[in-house]
């Protein structure tokens, strides 16, 4: 994060609140990623990685999960109950 290109990359956070939802798009400037590609974080042999679990916690928790083609912003959207 201290070397660049990583120090000048930015990231773009908008948020859209209504009485019905919430949902926040957050997009950085990186070459983004294949979220299919994720190994599952709960498998045996991934257990004990110190991360890779933020996508299924976004994914428990929040209603709707979303990537752009390019894999470099996600839209997440929680509904009211």
């Amino acid at each position: 994060r201290l070397q660049r290109p990583y120090s000048d990359r930015r990231i773009e956070v908008r948020i859209a609140l209504s009485p019905e939802d919430v949902t926040l798009a957050i997009r950085d400037e990186g070459p983004g990623f294949n979220p299919a590609a994720l190994a599952d974080p709960w498998s045996g042999e991934n257990q004990d990685r110190p991360c890779g679990r933020g996508v299924s916690l976004m994914k428990s928790f929040m209603d709707d999960v979303r990537y752009n083609a390019a894999g470099n912003e996600v839209t997440l959207t929680k509904r009211r109950a």
